[in-house]
C-alpha cells in the first residue's frame, strides 16, 4: 500500500494552513454586544472628530462621506496597514483601516458610504478610524 500521495496531501494542507493562519492579516472580531453598539454610534463630521481627538479617542462613532481609495491628497497616512483607504465629507478627509465593504473598488471613488467604527491615534499620533462598519448607502451610484 503507497502512502506516499496521502502524505503529499496531508503536508500541502499544513503548509496551506500554516500560511493562511500565520501570514493573512489579522481579523476584526466584532462582539455581539459591540455589534449591537454599532447601531448607537453617533455621527459626526471629519474636522469635529480631528479637532478634538481626545474627546472621540477610542469611542465609536459615524461618518457619513464619499470613498476616495487611497487617492487622499495631502493628509496624513497613519501607517496601519498597507490597505489604508481615505473617507471625505464636507469637512475634511481621513484615512480608515479595517473593515472594507464587500465591492467597494477603484470604479467607487466618489460612492457615498457611511463608517461605523472607533477614532485611534497611530504611534505618530495621526488620528484614523478603525472601521468595524462599513455600507454604501442608498443614495450610492
Amino acid at each position: 500500500m503507497n502512502t506516499a500521495p496521502k502524505f503529499i496531501s496531508f503536508t500541502l494542507l499544513s503548509c496551506a494552513g500554516f500560511f493562511l493562519f500565520f501570514l493573512s492579516p489579522p481579523a476584526i472580531s466584532v462582539t455581539q454586544a459591540e455589534d449591537e453598539k454599532l447601531n448607537t454610534a453617533e455621527y459626526h463630521s471629519i474636522a469635529e472628530l480631528i479637532k478634538d481627538v481626545q474627546q472621540f479617542k477610542e469611542k465609536l462613532i459615524a461618518i457619513r462621506g464619499q470613498y476616495l481609495g487611497w487617492r487622499g491628497g495631502d493628509i496624513p497616512h497613519p501607517g496601519i496597514t498597507r490597505s489604508d483607504w481615505i473617507i471625505k465629507d464636507k469637512t475634511g478627509a481621513i484615512y480608515v483601516t479595517g473593515k472594507t465593504s464587500a465591492g467597494l473598488s477603484e470604479k467607487d471613488i466618489g460612492v457615498e458610504i457611511i463608517v461605523k467604527g472607533k477614532l485611534l491615534l497611530s504611534k505618530d499620533l495621526i488620528p484614523y478610524i478603525q472601521a468595524l462598519e462599513v455600507i454604501k448607502t442608498a443614495t450610492s451610484k
